[in-house]
């Protein structure tokens, strides 16, 4: 007779872990040092660097904006209006040492409510504030703070976003139409929001909300769409964040344009690039700026220029493909990846040593300064000021920077968060901000160039999403570990 030994059940998933309990200042003190030297430094880069950062086109062109909010000059560019809307609110005080400042408070701002959310998951304060670091340090990300440009106030929408969904295991309605809401106003602060609104209608059908909540993120998603569509077509004729899409995608297109074996209309023809393939420029938007076949073209033809671009799309994919996945790398991988036809563009995200220079446009690699008011035009200083905190703020450039490594590491630790063999539907959490970071670089490098700039949100966005995984995968092995083993089925054959 043959007797099996009882298989005792397997252990029940142990229960997510609740918030930790309130502690004293001293908990947070890693926290607190981080923001206390963010501080620091932006007041250095408020001295040193008075009133603001200007970047050439993009700044004067918020500015007018602002000062003259009407839509059909606000479609010419592919700067959305989001932005000018909020140097609009500003406006009464006509200072962009103002403007600056409160990009200033928002970069530090956005900072303690990610903090919180960590801590309110368990995770501990050291690494929590490690994920907040980026925000609150990163060399670029507090020169884009400082630029009159849509970064800052991009990046709080889109963590602010982040936040709401993920502050309780299972958000509520008016945190996901909260959260809907900021998503659908970073579209119109940068076209790129778009990326952050796929992956969080991604994300909440993973977790299965429940209709009711889906159907509230989409109302606060589309609310500001809607009324920027209500304001604009009047004047436009078209609902359209920027008509100038269709340019930047030939710009990006036409460098691996292969027209011998493209199937063309006459009048696409006609847009192919001048050089041999392998002798084209490497800077992605050289076409843009000084391609003369490009530049006498008016905007009535940008509908053709578009069909370009969409039939070097279509007719080449993997050359395609293969453009967007090697820029999409140089965000995630090992090194500084820095080449000649970057490196110019990469100065006007360090804090500058210098700032007089004596050359224009294109040929300048350093940052302008905007006038203390908002006045369409940038200063150019014909003396140095400030040399010593200048050259202290500039090394601090070269040296406190998240390596784009690490950026990597932090995604492969939010994609492999999902899949930890025990664990509540929140296993999926530290996926949204992956996603976000992943889809906006990813669109960009699609829909434009590459420039360091299009991936410092991602960096943020990563940093708190990898604490949140690092902490979710520590859990799960140590839970792995404590759990005890089943006892081995045995025989007694008598």
């Amino acid at each position: 007779m043959v007797r099996s030994a009882l298989l005792t059940a397997p252990a029940s998933p142990a229960p997510e872990q609740p918030p930790p309990a309130r502690a004293g200042w001293r908990g947070h003190l890693p926290v607190i040092v981080l923001l206390g030297l963010g501080v620091l430094v932006r007041a250095a880069a408020c001295v040193a660097y008075r009133p603001a950062f200007w970047f050439q086109g993009d700044s004067g062109t918020y500015l007018a904006r602002a000062i003259d909010l009407d839509p059909a000059a606000a479609a010419e560019k592919a700067n959305s209006i989001g932005y000018a809307v909020f140097l609009a609110l500003l406006r009464w005080t006509d200072s962009t040492v103002v403007v600056v400042l409160g990009q200033h408070l928002l970069g530090l701002g956005i900072a303690v409510p990610a903090y919180a959310l960590l801590r309110r998951r368990g995770v501990p304060s050291w690494l929590s504030a490690l994920g907040v670091a980026p925000l609150v340090l990163d060399a670029r990300l507090l020169v884009l703070e400082h630029y009159i440009l849509s970064d800052a106030l991009f990046l709080a929408l889109t963590v602010g976003a982040v936040a709401l969904l993920l502050w309780r295991e299972r958000p509520g309605p008016v945190a996901v139409a909260g959260a809907g809401l900021l998503l659908g106003a970073s579209v119109l602060v940068r076209t790129a929001g778009i990326a952050a609104v796929a992956a969080c209608l991604v994300f909440l059908a993973v977790r299965r909300i429940g209709w009711a909540r889906a159907a509230a993120w989409a109302v606060g998603a589309v609310l500001p769409l809607v009324a920027y569509a209500a304001w604009s077509v009047p004047a436009t004729g078209s609902f359209a964040l920027s008509n100038a899409g269709d340019r930047y995608l030939y710009s990006r297109t036409a460098g691996i344009a292969d027209c011998g074996r493209l199937a063309l209309t006459a009048p696409q023809r006609e847009l192919c690039p001048a050089q041999p393939l392998g002798a084209r420029p490497e800077r992605g938007d050289w076409y843009l700026w000084n391609d003369p076949n490009l530049l006498r073209r008016g905007p009535e033809q940008d509908e053709l220029i578009g069909s370009f671009a969409r039939a070097v799309i279509t007719q080449q994919p993997g050359d395609y493909a293969a453009l967007v996945a090697r820029d999409t790398a140089r965000f995630l991988g090992p090194g500084r990846p820095v080449d000649a036809a970057t490196r110019c563009l990469f100065g006007w995200w360090d804090f500058p040593a210098t700032l007089p220079d004596t050359a224009r446009n294109t040929a300048r690699c350093k940052p302008l300064l905007a006038a203390g008011t908002f006045a369409p035009e940038p200063v150019n200083p014909v003396r140095d000021e400030h040399t010593g905190l200048r050259s202290a703020l500039a090394w601090y450039s070269r040296h406190i920077t998240v390596p784009p490594l690490v950026v990597g590491l932090c995604l492969l630790l939010c994609l492999a968060a999902p899949l930890r063999p025990r664990g509540a539907p929140a296993r999926w959490d530290a996926a949204l901000p992956a996603a976000i970071g992943l889809g906006l670089i990813v669109l960009s490098m699609a829909t434009s160039m590459y420039e360091i700039r299009y991936g410092l949100t991602s960096i943020a966005l990563l940093g708190v999403g990898g604490a949140l995984a690092a902490h979710q995968l520590a859990a799960a092995v140590r839970a792995a570990r404590a759990t005890p083993p089943l006892p081995a089925s045995g025989t007694d054959d008598r």
